[in-house]
């Protein structure tokens, strides 16, 4: 696995790496953000939030991007 960027955000880190995947015989990136408690010297296990490449977004963009129930429109009450 090949860290290939990282950068500040929020008081914590996003992190973006690329790993050679051995289900589709090709590179896949991903990104993690880690919580500003997660780079505090000897910090114990926290949360992380990954964001995985899918069909309609990059590992980059996933965060962005809203959830798809946040994107359909509800039902009208009745």
């Amino acid at each position: 696995m090949e860290l290939v960027s990282q950068h500040r955000c929020f008081d914590g880190e996003q992190r973006f790496y690329r790993h050679d995947s051995k289900e589709i015989g090709l590179p896949m990136r991903f990104a993690v953000y880690l919580p500003p408690a997660a780079l505090a010297a000897g910090a114990k296990p926290v949360p992380a939030l990954m964001f995985l490449a899918g069909l309609t977004c990059t590992e980059e963009t996933s965060w962005s991007r809203p959830a798809p129930s946040a994107t359909r429109p509800r039902p009208a009450s009745r």
